[in-house]
């Protein structure tokens, strides 16, 4: 309809079209994500998530039954027959809107384990997936500083621990998470004199979230449409972030005087 075409044909033809033809939806997205990031003057941000696509049907490739996100409750979980897209978008301001706009260029179709013994092929988990779109994105755009925002569920090792260069990553964490801090050069134990090999153990957020000694940058950022003033933890390979309580800040008002 956006084209123009309503009622010079029926719509059945360009379902045909799309449905047969041959290219690469890779190399579409990668048009499209070399172009805005030329557009984009500092770095290119990026989102990351899922999305369930409802199918039904006994010749649906990749078919499977997955919890709903939306009509689910913390009580009640329903379940329905689709798909489950990972979808990797850019971020990009829009002259005719005053929101910012997710523009989807990578995505990959998640299978249940049960899909893909059923019809072959090897199962990966959606943090698998997002892992190889963020490596897709970083051989496209080697030399350009990408930020990625997502939610808990990708906020995990599988992700973290192999982000590509120039790559930061922005989520929501657990706050009992266990953080480590990779050694930069070897050392020995003093009580044992064997080679430390692990990386060192941080504090949880928890822990770091309470700590007021902690040195913390405020700032106002919008969130869900309305600015909320948060607290930046400085410092350290983690960035942390807290919501600023009404206690905290009349303890920093009256401080300040």
């Amino acid at each position: 309809m956006s084209a123009g075409v309503s009622g010079v044909r029926h719509h059945a033809g360009f379902h045909r079209f799309f449905s047969r033809a041959r290219w690469s939806i890779d190399q579409v997205g990668r048009l499209l994500l070399l172009h805005l990031a030329a557009l984009a003057p500092g770095p290119l941000r990026l989102a990351l998530d899922d999305t369930l696509c409802t199918h039904k049907g006994p010749k649906v490739f990749g078919l499977g039954v997955h919890i709903d996100p939306v009509r689910s409750t913390r009580r009640t979980r329903l379940l329905t027959f689709g798909h489950v897209w990972v979808v990797l978008s850019v971020l990009f301001p829009v002259p005719f809107s005053e929101r910012v706009w997710a523009l989807p260029v990578l995505f990959r179709l998640y299978r249940t384990q049960a899909d893909c013994q059923k019809r072959g092929g090897t199962h990966l988990k959606k943090t698998q997936l997002a892992r190889q779109l963020l490596e897709q994105v970083s051989r496209w755009l080697p030399h350009k500083p990408v930020e990625v925002v997502a939610d808990s569920a990708y906020s995990c090792r599988e992700v973290l621990r192999h982000l590509p260069p120039g790559v930061v990553f922005v989520g929501a964490m657990r706050a009992d998470s266990t953080l480590h801090r990779p050694r930069t050069r070897s050392c020995r134990s003093p009580v044992t004199g064997r080679l430390l090999t692990k990386d060192i153990l941080l504090p949880k957020p928890e822990k770091i979230a309470r700590d007021d000694n902690h040195p913390w940058l405020t700032m106002t950022l919008t969130l869900y449409g309305a600015p909320t003033q948060v607290q930046q933890g400085v410092g350290g390979p983690v960035v942390s972030f807290r919501r600023q309580t009404p206690a905290q800040n009349r303890h920093r008002q009256s401080t300040a005087r």
